[in-house]
């Protein structure tokens, strides 16, 4: 284009040359030649004006070309930082159990998740079953299973509206999966109240975390581990969570129970032995068995009781034993006799007895109070529904007001107790029959 306008200018000086030149010199131009000239100019004029808006469209379609790739560019940037966008994009994740331990606190990528139900099940164990309403969860990172309480689900913080099946996850989403209460007085369909709901809370968390460490410590069966192993063993069998009820016993305990000369077994060792045993899935031997009872022929203490049910004993001394069931002198408060009736009543009914001597209980020590659960439970009564109560206080009230700590989630024996005296298995043992009476509504008996 720039060679082309040279060239025409170059023409048109020529041509105001050559004008000049036939002005100077009319003898040797012609007219014709003068007009011809003239002519060339015109044309050489019109070309140049023709160029020039040829060049003038030149560079607007070249700012057009350049505004296009501008905008290009913008858009690919653009079409990058979203895509950066995607990348990072995340959300989260959380999974609190019965008790209120966190089992799940994860930030996840939005782009590794193609839905919640995948992601739970793949990646954090998630059991649940179809039903008609879809996928329905029973558990998560191996959470609590109890007939009371179910699995919730909120999303940025309020109930969802769907099932995990119907969530759709975007970026900053927060998924909380949280095990809650279903049967409560509150929704005003339940039965269940704030107590009764720290009773699992301290049950669940006791069996999580404190229990495990004492079996773990444990290197012999008379470590007094009958209480739990009695409790564990029953709760398990009335369909409650059995993989929180699994604990691993040291290499020291089981060789301690398998090395056992049974034939020196005497008194309480007996009932120690028996649910050591049981608690490793071990059937009492036919050895056992004729020690126990040659041993319950010249005396039977009350400790042996529950031994004797399971194995269907049925020795004189029991009888009588049963015959001289705790009298009208008998005070509250002192474990051993308050354990004298829970035993006791595996074979005699006492309805109504524990009601009798409602003053005479030590309500001064954890242990004492709990234990009557024991006995209550044992005869079907629940002890939230009785009149067997301190200061308008029920028994499962007065446990939790007075030697719960909420912050350690652990009972004390004593209501001034600092951490050296917490959580004695007789307490949860008891919590764990009252649990059961008043889920199932029936007579329960740990021991039996």
């Amino acid at each position: 284009m720039k060679k082309t306008l040279t060239r025409i200018v170059a023409c048109m000086l020529v041509a105001l040359m050559l004008l000049g030149t036939v002005a100077c010199n009319n003898s040797d131009t012609s007219n014709e030649e003068l007009d011809s000239l003239k002519e060339s100019v015109a044309k050489l004029i019109e070309e140049n004006e023709e160029l020039k808006k040829q060049a003038i469209e030149a560079k607007e379609e070249l700012a057009k070309q350049q505004a296009a790739l501008e905008a290009l560019k913008k858009d690919s940037e653009e079409s990058d930082k979203q895509l950066e966008t995607i990348l990072k994009s995340q959300y989260q994740l959380k999974v609190v159990d019965l008790d209120g331990e966190v089992l799940v606190s994860d930030t996840l990528y939005c782009r590794d998740s193609i839905s919640l139900v995948d992601t739970l099940t793949n990646d954090y164990s998630m059991v649940s079953y179809d039903s008609q309403y879809g996928t329905t969860i029973v558990s998560i990172s191996g959470s609590i299973v109890d007939p009371n309480y179910y699995v919730s689900i909120t999303e940025n913080g309020k109930y969802a509206e769907v099932g995990v099946d119907g969530l759709v996850i975007d970026a900053g989403d927060i998924f909380e999966f949280k095990v809650e209460c279903w049967n409560t007085v509150e929704s005003g369909y339940g039965t269940m109240d704030k107590y009764d709901i720290l009773v699992d809370k301290a049950i669940y968390s006791y069996m999580k975390n404190t229990l495990p460490e004492q079996v773990a410590a444990a290197t012999s069966y008379t470590n007094s581990l009958y209480w739990d192993q009695a409790a564990v063993t029953f709760m398990a069998s009335k369909g409650y969570d059995a993989n929180i009820f699994k604990f691993e016993y040291s290499d020291a305990f089981k060789n301690a129970v398998s090395t056992t000369n049974v034939s020196t077994l005497s008194g309480n060792d007996f009932m120690k032995y028996y649910y050591a045993q049981k608690s490793l899935g071990n059937a009492p031997s036919n050895e056992f068995k004729s020690a126990f009872n040659t041993a319950i022929e010249s005396t039977c203490t009350d400790w042996l009781l529950p031994v004797a049910k399971a194995i269907g004993s049925d020795a004189d001394s029991i009888d009588t034993l049963i015959a001289s069931a705790p009298s009208t002198s008998m005070q509250w408060g002192p474990d051993t006799s308050i354990w004298s009736y829970v035993l006791l009543g595996l074979y005699s009914n006492y309805d109504g007895y524990i009601s009798t001597y409602t003053s005479q209980l030590d309500w001064g020590n954890g242990t004492s109070t709990a234990l009557v659960l024991l006995a209550m439970a044992k005869d079907g009564i629940n002890a939230r529904a009785t009149e067997y109560e301190k200061d308008g206080k029920d028994i499962v009230e007065v446990l939790f007001d007075n030697y719960y700590d909420e912050e350690l989630g652990l009972i004390k024996v004593y209501d001034a107790d600092t951490g050296v005296n917490f959580s004695t298995n007789q307490i949860y043992a008891s919590l764990m029959a009252y649990k059961t009476c008043r889920d199932t509504g029936a007579a329960v008996n740990i021991f039996a």
